[in-house]
């Protein structure tokens, strides 16, 4: 067992954990990452390539290569490997779908984007479907002296008046290996996320925000034809919100509760949305982050 941090939570855990500082006061965890046999799958659970089911506040996960993970009342993460089970594959499950799933229990607000720290106050968040660049955009911003704060799984807490905040997630970034080329970076030295996957995981062990930051705003990743920035009115940003919130993915209308409507309801009259439409190309990353430091340093 070690002691971890990740989303200002302490961490025990019976697996390794990758990209997290080591704890070494034996404090009371907040979660609990157990290795143990589960008996069977819920009868209500449903099932396509995996088995997915859930309840208010316990969820399951099965896939038959992988195995069976329940997650429940946003303090514990059971798992049970198959045998055959890649090490890096539950590493990369736990830090991913299993964490988004249990910090919604917790009661946090959590989005499929990454979120950087702008110099000065405040984070951006990048909002977007899978391969929308949400990762990309974060490591080119990243390469210009901006700090991640998250990456994929990015939570919200509305604990404090005003604008919501972010926490810091795991120190990491996955990235394609085309992507690390063009900015800079040699892919041969990064480790794969796990077997199944091209993406490079970056450990970020400088350059990492360790402190929560206000939301200072979102920006909604689409691609065009060319480089252009518009905001967006209150029922698009609302629809954008359910449509990118991370938990309700996996776990659907048992995750809409009225917290979280009421949650997105308040980062629509609190922080300003905006979707940004670019080329999908990877030598227009370094003018992404061009206009975006152009347009938050005007607005």
């Amino acid at each position: 067992m070690a002691f971890y941090r990740a989303y200002g939570l302490l961490i025990d855990s019976d697996i390794q954990l990758s990209g997290l500082l080591v704890e070494d006061e034996q404090a009371t965890p907040d979660v609990t990452v157990r290795v143990r046999t589960v008996d069977s799958l819920p009868s209500n659970a449903e099932h396509d390539q995996g088995c997915f089911g859930a309840e208010p506040d316990k969820a399951y996960l099965f896939w038959e290569e992988d195995g069976l993970y329940v997650v429940q009342e946003g303090h514990e993460i059971v798992l049970d490997p198959v045998p055959s089970a890649d090490r890096d594959l539950v590493r990369s499950t736990v830090q991913g779908i299993a964490f988004g799933i249990l910090l919604h229990q917790r009661g946090l607000l959590t989005l499929h984007a990454s979120a950087v720290a702008l110099h000065g106050d405040g984070a951006a968040l990048f909002l977007g479907e899978k391969g929308s660049g949400k990762s990309a955009t974060a490591f080119a911003h990243h390469t210009r002296g901006h700090h991640v704060i998250a990456d994929d799984v990015v939570a919200l807490s509305f604990e404090h008046p005003g604008r919501p905040i972010v926490v810091p997630g795991f120190p990491q970034l996955r990235i394609r290996p085309d992507v690390a080329v063009a900015l800079g970076s040699n892919p041969e030295v990064l480790p794969r996320s796990h077997r199944h996957t091209h993406k490079r995981s970056l450990s970020l062990s400088q350059g990492f925000v360790t402190c929560p930051l206000p939301v200072r705003c979102l920006y909604v990743l689409a691609e065009g034809s060319q480089l252009e920035i518009e905001r967006l009115g209150p029922r698009e940003t609302f629809g954008e919100l359910l449509r990118h919130s991370y938990a309700l993915r996996f776990i659907g209308a048992v995750g809409s509760t009225p917290t979280h409507l009421r949650q997105c309801a308040a980062l629509v009259r609190t922080v300003p949305v905006y979707r940004l439409r670019r080329p999908l190309s990877l030598p227009v990353l370094s003018n992404v982050v061009d206009a975006l430091e152009k347009h938050l340093a005007n607005s």
